[in-house]
């Protein structure tokens, strides 16, 4: 008889100890429901025939479901299914970062996501650079957002190419505030992560292949997980 009810005992314990192993699992799991990501033609863009694209995404993937944004909005969904990824070009910004009306972002920002990944640099020109503080208005477009949501969470991206001087803005201004950069010019040091010899127009050519945007989703996955 005792031995059944230390049996019995051993048994229990093993499915406690399996119960609590699975609740730590489940608390574990990402809980972003309300996610933004900021970015330029890597990001988005419109069909532009002129320049041999076609497509209503991430320039260079083949299929909506390749790009980088389409991929992490599948992984946030099976996270949580009720998660929504929201996403932006905005381009015009890197283009005349020192110059930007704000308030073309204010839908996004009145929707206080929980997480927003700033997916920015390659368009940032040195001559921009040379005549303005980049620094300073990154951090002001950061802040931007912050106004009416100040625990929204933060992931910085530099560029796919290498860009030093932009990289070392955003990385400076990361490091004085507490936001977690992740660089990702050494992806595009492998040309299969570009798209090179699949599109004619060498400015498509350039951004990243179904490869390249894989690797994009997967750098800024691995810091997803760390909050």
């Amino acid at each position: 008889m005792m031995r059944i009810t230390i049996k019995v005992g051993c048994i229990l314990i093993f499915i406690f100890l399996a119960a609590c192993k699975e609740k730590k699992k489940d608390e574990e799991k990402i809980t972003f429901k309300n996610v933004l990501i900021l970015g330029n033609s890597i990001t988005h863009h419109l069909p532009s025939p002129a320049i041999g694209w076609y497509g209503n995404w991430g320039m260079a993937a083949s299929s909506r479901d390749k790009d980088f944004v389409h991929i992490l909005a599948d992984r946030f969904k099976e996270e949580r299914s009720d998660a929504v990824v929201n996403f932006r070009n905005i381009g015009d910004y890197e283009v005349e970062f020192w110059n930007f009306d704000y308030s073309k972002l204010d839908s996004l920002k009145n929707l206080k996501p929980d997480l927003i990944i700033f997916r920015i640099a390659e368009n940032v020109s040195d001559a921009g650079m040379d005549q303005h503080d980049f620094g300073a208005s990154y951090l002001q477009l950061i802040r931007y957002f912050q106004q009416n949501n100040p625990n929204v969470k933060l992931i910085c991206v530099s560029s796919f190419w290498n860009q030093p001087r932009t990289a070392k803005y955003i990385s400076d201004v990361c490091a004085k505030n507490g936001f977690p950069p992740v660089e990702i010019y050494k992806i595009s040091e492998d040309l299969t992560n570009t798209a090179w010899g699949t599109f004619a127009n060498p400015a498509v050519g350039s951004h990243p292949s179904d490869k390249g945007m894989l690797a994009i989703a997967d750098s800024i996955w691995r810091e997803v997980k760390k909050f």
